[in-house]
């Protein structure tokens, strides 16, 4: 017989780390959060989901307009741009709001403990290089100069995921004892030479707040 889970009974493999209906990571070892803790986590994780979005919205519609793997009429070639050029500035909406609350977030856990300080002063580049990727994409449809603006913008947002999210994420699993924080801070590093596993990284982180909460301060999920 293999390992119950204590959370929804599910049966799993003797040596399984996590549970692999809800989520729940064996041995768990994670600290109990106070209410200051749960404000900051709550944020991140609404911030976490909505990066995920944006990441895989962005990825996927900026790769097919890199490739312009459609092929077809004139007419149908003006079509796919304008579509792709919505969900592209769509996605830089999302991750516009996502950028807030993992400001937010990381602004109170750098109330609460003085080792986020960094990570916080990292994140404001992200939101900052967010913003200025955005003006500079959509204005380089009307003056193709703004694209280097886009660059900057997309630069700087980097620096804020590498020294905000990435070396973050270790401090989180320092603090709260949960190993997907280091997963998805790990698969957001490899997201940055295959973009397409940002979005995966952003979820795993998405899913390591959702269980502190769960697990650390006895919460119900909520999506």
């Amino acid at each position: 017989m293999g390992k119950i889970c204590p959370v929804c009974g599910a049966e799993n493999k003797e040596d399984a780390k996590f549970c692999f209906k809800c989520g729940y990571q064996f041995n768990y070892s994670g600290r109990k959060i106070d209410v200051n803790d749960r404000k900051a986590i709550l944020k991140l994780k609404n911030g976490f989901i909505l990066m995920s979005i944006g990441s895989f919205i962005f990825s996927i519609f900026s790769t097919l307009e890199i490739y312009e793997i459609f092929q077809g009429s004139f007419n149908y070639k003006v079509i796919y741009s304008l579509l792709s050029i919505f969900m592209i500035a769509f996605s830089f909406l999302i991750l516009l709001v996502s950028a807030y609350f993992i400001y937010s977030g990381y602004n109170d856990l750098k109330n609460i403990n003085k080792e986020f300080s960094f990570s916080f002063k990292a994140i404001r580049f992200l939101c900052a290089g967010t913003i200025i990727a955005s003006i500079g994409y959509i204005g380089s449809f009307y003056l193709n100069s703004l694209i280097y603006l886009f660059i900057i913008g997309v630069g700087m947002a980097y620096f804020g995921v590498i020294f905000g999210i990435i070396l973050g994420s270790t401090r989180f699993k320092k603090r709260y004892g949960n190993d997907l924080f280091e997963t998805g801070g790990i698969t957001i590093a490899f997201g940055i030479l295959i973009p397409v596993l940002q979005f995966i990284g952003y979820f795993l982180l998405y899913l390591a707040t959702r269980n502190t909460l769960k697990y650390n301060f006895n919460e119900k999920f909520i999506m």
